[in-house]
């Protein structure tokens, strides 16, 4: 299923400063040199501002010009599928969340082993895709609160947490409330067109 891609597609870029460029990837953690300071203390402590994204590979319908990595979002299949079951999608759910915590992880210790004498500190979580908002909000909370234990996440104010979402997603206000409530302080609204006869020549 989705959970053995994790371990194939992810990228460490430690020298690369700029924000990723194509989404194949389910993690992706990078240095922003605008915020890097030095300390100059005895231990020579290093101040690096990192930027995390995280890639929700879900849609809920595949636009053919879209190249990002997508798949339709399981529970879209629901009339054509008499086995669907909400408990068993939250199951999926959790465990490509735990997939995703598990790399989290496995990056941060490639870093603290590659640089330790250097203290990384988020800037901007980026939650893309796909389709982010189509995401239990609990999923994209206990990510948030694995970067502060992993002490990536030091003043929750000071940091940009975007959300990428389609504007049918934004009607449903509760959700969005649950959104804003983890931590979500900016969203990043897929709008191809507002032209319904442009829509439907994209598909």
């Amino acid at each position: 299923g989705m959970i053995p891609l994790l371990r194939n597609r992810l990228t460490y870029r430690p020298n690369h400063h700029a924000v990723p460029t194509h989404r194949s990837s389910f993690i992706q953690l990078t240095k922003t040199t605008n915020f890097n300071r030095k300390i100059q203390t005895e231990s020579k402590v290093e101040e690096k501002a990192i930027s995390l994204y995280i890639h929700w590979p879900y849609c809920s319908q595949i636009c053919p010009y879209c190249d990002f990595n997508k798949y339709l979002d399981p529970r879209k299949n629901q009339q054509n599928n008499a086995n669907f079951n909400k408990i068993e999608y939250e199951h999926h759910e959790k465990r490509l969340k735990n997939g995703l915590i598990k790399d989290l992880n496995s990056f941060v210790e490639m870093m603290q082993r590659d640089s330790p004498s250097v203290n990384y500190s988020l800037k901007s979580i980026y939650f893309g895709g796909g389709t982010p908002s189509l995401a239990l909000p609990q999923t994209f909370h206990e990510i948030i609160q694995e970067t502060k234990r992993l002490k990536l996440l030091k003043d929750e104010k000071e940091v940009e947490i975007t959300l990428e979402a389609n504007p049918p997603d934004c009607f449903d206000k509760e959700k969005m409330k649950d959104f804003s409530q983890i931590g979500i302080n900016r969203i990043s609204l897929g709008v191809q067109s507002l032209r319904d006869s442009d829509l439907e020549f994209l598909g």
